[in-house]
Formats: C-alpha cells, sequence, structure tokens
C-alpha cells in the first residue's frame, strides 16, 4: 500500500496551523511545566468527554501532541473556524522530560460529528480535558476535510516513538540533541487501493530545534520527520533529515554587523597554548584563533568560517584539515566545523553559545601562512570578520 505523504503534508500542515497559528493563534504564556502523557491514556478521557456534548456523536479525525521547550498559550483569536463556547483556545505547557519517549504535555483533538455538519477542538492538559469551541463545518474550516480515524487499534505514541527511534537518523538526531521541540500527529493517511483511495491511520513524528509554536525560536534549525503506520507500528517511507531548516515559526529579527557582535583575538601557531587537538605529528601543522568576544545572543550556527589568502581572495580548505571550537572551561572539543557543508556540529552537551576565550583549533596536512580566518555572519548577522594572518 503506497502511502499518500504529500496528501499527508497537507492535513498536517491545515491541523498544525489550526492549532498553532491561524486559528488558534498561540502567544507567550506563563504556564509551568505540565504533566506529560501519552496518545492512549490522553485519548480516552477526551473521547468520554466529547461524549457528553450535545451535537454528537463526535468521531475523532485527528490528534496532535506537543512538547515545547517554553509555555505558549492562545491569543482568543479564530481565521476560519467559526467556533463558540469552551475555553476559546489552548495553552501548551513547558515539557522538561525527554521529548522523544511519545509522551507530550498537551494534546490537541480534533472531531467531527457524524452528520459533517459540526466540529469539536478538545484539549488534554494536566491531567484533565478541556472544551475550547465548537461550531458549523465550513470550507474556510479544514477540519471537516479529514476522514475519521478508527476507535479502536491504535498504536500508543510511545510505542511509535519507539519505532521511530529505531532509525539511524533519529537516533543520531536525539543524541545530538538534549534537547528539542516536537510534535505526534495522528491522521488518516490517503492510500491507493484497487482504483481508488483507502485511509490508514498515519502518525507523523517531527522532532527539530524549530520552534513548535509561532513567535519565537531561530529562524533556521534541525528537523528530522518520519511517518509510523498507527496500526501496525511500521515505519512508512524513509526518514527525513534536514540539517538547515527554514523554521515555519521565528521571531522576528532586525540585521546586525557581525563586528558589532563577534571580535577575534590574535592568531598563534601550535608554539603557543597547546592543545589535545594539535598532536605533534611530523609534517602537521597546528594553528589557533581565540575568540576574543562574542554578544550573548551569537551561537554557533550564526557563524561560518572561510579561509583567505593575503590578497583577500577566498582560497579552498586544504584537504584533510580539522577545525574544532575548544571552550576556556574545558580541554574538551564542543564543536567541529564541517568544511564540505559550511556549518557547526554542536556536542550535545553544548548549547553553542559563542564567548570570549572559546578556541577555534586548525590542525592541517598543510601549512596555512599568510592565510587569515574569517568569520561570516549568518541569519541575522551580515558582514564578516577576518583574523589576523597566520604567521
Amino acid at each position: 500500500m503506497l502511502i499518500v505523504v504529500a496528501a499527508v503534508v497537507v492535513v498536517v500542515v491545515l491541523v498544525v496551523a489550526l492549532f498553532a497559528s491561524g486559528v488558534i493563534s498561540i502567544g507567550r504564556s506563563s504556564s509551568s511545566s505540565g504533566a506529560s502523557a501519552t496518545y492512549l491514556s490522553a485519548a480516552s478521557p477526551a473521547d468520554n468527554y466529547a461524549a457528553g456534548l450535545p451535537g454528537g456523536p463526535w468521531n475523532l479525525v485527528e490528534a496532535l501532541g506537543w512538547n515545547i521547550e517554553l509555555p505558549y498559550s492562545n491569543a482568543s483569536s479564530y481565521s476560519g473556524c467559526d467556533l463558540t463556547g469552551g475555553s476559546g483556545g489552548i495553552s501548551i505547557p513547558a515539557h522538561s522530560g525527554n521529548y522523544s519517549d511519545g509522551s507530550v504535555s498537551a494534546w490537541g483533538f480534533a472531531y467531527v460529528n457524524t452528520a459533517r455538519t459540526s466540529v469539536l477542538l478538545l484539549e488534554y492538559a494536566n491531567g484533565g480535558v478541556t472544551e475550547i469551541g465548537s461550531g458549523a463545518n465550513s470550507t474556510a474550516c479544514p477540519l471537516g476535510l479529514l476522514p475519521p480515524l478508527p476507535a479502536a487499534g491504535i498504536q500508543d505514541s510511545s510505542t511509535v516513538s519507539t519505532t521511530f527511534l529505531s532509525s539511524p537518523a533519529v537516533a543520531a538526531f536525539v543524541a545530538t540533541h538534549q534537547s528539542a521541540n516536537a510534535t505526534y500527529v495522528l491522521v488518516a493517511s490517503p492510500s491507493s487501493s484497487g482504483g481508488g483511495l483507502v485511509y490508514t491511520p498515519l502518525w507523523v513524528l517531527d522532532y527539530s530545534t524549530c520552534s513548535a509554536t509561532p513567535g519565537t525560536g531561530p529562524s533556521i534549525g534541525t528537523t528530522v520527520e518520519g511517518f509510523v503506520n498507527a496500526t501496525s507500528g511500521a515505519l512508512e517511507g524513509g526518514v527525513y533529515n534536514t540539517s538547515m531548516f527554514d523554521c515555519p515559526y521565528s521571531a522576528p529579527s532586525s540585521t546586525a554587523p557581525l563586528g558589532t557582535e563577534f571580535a577575534w583575538g590574535v592568531p598563534t601557531n601550535a608554539t603557543g597554548q597547546a592543545f589535545a587537538q594539535c598532536p605533534e605529528t611530523q609534517g602537521e601543522y597546528c594553528y589557533t584563533v581565540e575568540v576574543a568576544g562574542a554578544s550573548s545572543s551569537v551561537t554557533t550556527s550564526d557563524i561560518s568560517l572561510a579561509l583567505r589568502n593575503s590578497a583577500g581572495a577566498t582560497v579552498a580548505w586544504p584537504s584533510g584539515i580539522l577545525v574544532s571550537l575548544v571552550a576556556p572551561t574545558s580541554p574538551d572539543t564542543v564543536a567541529t566545523y564541517s568544511t564540505s557543508s559550511e556549518s557547526w556540529i554542536d556536542n550535545s552537551t553544548f548549547s553553542g553559545g559563542l564567548e570570549g576565550g572559546d578556541t577555534v583549533v586548525l590542525y592541517s596536512p598543510s601549512g596555512l601562512l599568510g592565510d587569515e580566518l574569517v568569520a561570516v555572519g549568518e541569519h541575522s548577522l551580515t558582514g564578516d570578520v577576518p583574523s589576523n594572518a597566520f604567521s
């Protein structure tokens, strides 16, 4: 059975937008961390709650779970769905535990009645169910487009998260990022069978360094996403891992010259401070450049590196060169620089924040005499900052 991934993505975009931007607009909240719950532990009380509301019977068409690092709540604005009653919005507590175990701090549940004339939104958080609102189904409100999910036989989010983690790409992401935002989406996915369409329950799992809600977070992040069959528990298709992902929700930012936020110190050769990253091997060269200072908001993701020769031209990195970052409080490498992708790879225990005293170590098979190391601004930082030439 072929999963129609494009259609699934459209459905997910519609429903994530419903809960997290257009229909229920999210803004910063002062809520604290909430108790986590898996899908099955939240769906049962949500279904029971829906069964007691007028306008039914109500059929579940989508579930969306959030693990977010910062708490958020709605701004009580609705675009498309005319909902009344209930709390009028959703509140998502921050999640401080394991984001990849299928247990989340808040679940949103979307229902459509049997006649498909009305929609209902519920939230499960902190051990209780809250009605967000209900209203008439319409073409402006995309919930009515979703087919119903089966009432039984759905694999729990804790089970499918284990399957997701069995992928090497997902395991590598989780090992690299001790904290991240996660979303767990359950929908009925269209698939082709016998010349027509049938619908199979599908989990869409997404772990990301991007914000899961509007108004904050980086503009570029790392994301891993995959699909798990919600009844068989098997991975469907491949796992998609993107290291330079344009985050859909990011904080408004203004540009600033890199030179106002970052400065190099004076380069030295390996004859200066000794580093474990510079083994004394005949025929190898080691150079170090200390960071003289950096603002508190500058991270490794904000800076790429380049080499320039004495004529001011950018030159290729020597084959086999190793570039690493050493923190002033530790002799260990906290990040390595990929000269092929022109990006930093942070260790799982390193937040990426740069500070004075950090040192870039370059271990090269060929000398860099007369060349200079250049920091290039990325994202909201513009321009570049060259170091003094290596001597």
